[in-house]
Order: C-alpha cells, then structure tokens, then sequence
C-alpha cells in the first residue's frame, strides 16, 4: 500500500449489508464509503483497488438485557434516536446516517476490567458524521442519557488500518476480487516478473471480471463500476475478503467476571520491554 483514500459513491452489487438483521432503515443508502487503495502487486504492476463494506463505526456500552430481541430493539431505537438527533444538527431531516447498529463483546480501553464487556457497534454510512455523532451521544442528546463513546477519535482510514491488520507499504491478502474493464493487453512490468503473476486480459479469469469476456457492459446488472484512475489495473474487493487480520492471534483472557487465581503469566504484553 502506498496511499489510501475514501470517497462516497452509489451502491454497487459488492455494497450489499451484511448485518442485515441489526440495521436501522428498510430503504437502501443512497451513498455509500469506499476505501481507495494506491499500490502495486507482487510483480509490480500498479493498482487502485477499492474495498467496499468498510463502515466508519463507533462503539458504546450495552447495560442492558442479553436477550437477542431486546438488544435488537435497543439498538434500533438508538439507531433511530441518533440518527434524528444529527439529521437536526446537520439541517438534513431526511438523511439516513446510521446505517446499523451491531452487538460485539470487548475489552474496554480504560480501567481494569476481567472479562469481556457488551457493546454496540454504531456504523454509519458517512464517516464524516462521526464525530458529531460522538458528541450527541456524549452530550445527552439521544435517548436521554449519556453514552460512554469508544473509538470516535480514529479517522475513517486509521480504523480501517487497525481492524483489518494492514500497515503502510505491506501487503493486503484477499480471498476474491474483481477488476474492472478494460484489462491490459500485455503488463508493463520488468523482465524478472513470471507470467503467471500477471494480471492481463488473457490470464485473469471470468469470475474475477466485473464483466465476463464477450458480455456488453448493458447486459450487466447492476451496472459495472467505470474506472477512476489511470493505473495499469483496478479492482473491487469486500471488507469481508481481506485476511490479514486473520494472522492476528487473539490473547488469552477469561470470560467470566471473577478472575481466576491460576491463570498462567504470559510474557510482557509490550513486546519493547522484552529486551
């Protein structure tokens, strides 16, 4: 990765919500968060890739019941508290900002906590609102009470480094793919290269094409995302498909509220005190 970016565009068929169940509004977004990626691939051929369901998320605490209905029926009612309180601050009654409201377990980042803490996650369909979200919830504006708020402080690109594993000139490992038309004839790339880390017209295959060789665009439906930028390839891939934070271990940590007396030390926690 040599440059990342986001922007705002239209649904396309990789934009579909995955957390079905736990969104706000029936009616589909106008607009949706794309990330914009800047690099090359292993052998050099340079590519803008753009990674769809990628939602700027906040999260805050859930005290209430652990049924599955009753934490539905919160969320919804905060999703749709929220989302009026920032569609009266940003003058835009109609707009749907809250996109869903998802229940996730963690570790909160202040304090001393033993086990696992319910929260909800707040994903919204324009990072831009955020921190104004942020602030409504704090402030008592939504539902009456306020909220303790976690992670409103990254920025949209920032998150999406830390959730998914990825750093500044490494490497993003995708499941799938699908590159837009038109493809290179033949790759500008050096000698050293091996063909079969070419991606061309004649070495990639019809599923990973947005348009499948000998099919017009107009026959496509949805429509097939036009290209933005003048590098050699460009393609679309899902939050879903990456996998490097698949390489990321989970640490060890007890899920009851009484911590146990024999749990086993497990090494300095900063890996810079290990000297």
């Amino acid at each position: 990765m040599l440059s990342i970016d986001s922007y705002q565009a239209p649904p396309t068929a990789k934009d579909r919500a995955l957390n079905a169940p736990f969104n706000i509004f029936d009616a589909p977004l106008a607009r949706v968060p794309v990330i914009r990626v800047f690099g090359a691939t292993g052998s050099g051929q340079r590519v803008c890739l753009h990674v769809h369901q990628v939602w700027p998320h906040m999260h805050v605490r859930y005290r209430g019941p652990s049924e599955l209905g009753a934490v539905r029926a919160f969320g919804r009612e905060l999703g749709h508290g929220l989302n009026r309180a920032l569609g009266l601050a940003l003058q835009d009654p109609s707009g749907i900002f809250v996109a869903a409201v998802v229940p996730v377990k963690g570790i909160p980042f202040y304090g001393y906590s033993a086990s696992y803490e319910p929260f909800l996650k707040i994903q919204f369909a324009n990072p831009g609102v955020v921190a104004r979200a942020s602030s409504l919830l704090a402030a008592g504006a939504v539902m009456g009470r306020r909220f303790d708020v976690f992670e409103s402080h990254l920025p949209y690109t920032l998150q999406f480094l830390v959730d998914f594993n990825l750093y500044g000139m490494g490497w993003i490992h995708m499941e799938s793919v699908r590159f837009r038309s038109p493809l290179p004839e033949q790759a500008a790339v050096a000698e050293t290269a091996t063909q079969a880390t070419l991606f061309t017209d004649s070495s990639v295959a019809a599923e990973h094409r947005w348009v499948p060789q000998g099919v017009p665009s107009y026959l496509v439906t949805p429509a097939p995302p036009e290209r933005m930028s003048c590098c050699e390839l460009e393609a679309d891939t899902t939050a879903a498909a990456i996998i490097n934070r698949r390489f990321v271990r989970e640490r060890r940590i007890h899920n009851q509220a009484r911590e146990p007396a024999d749990m086993a030390p497990q090494g300095r926690l900063l890996h810079s005190l290990d000297l």
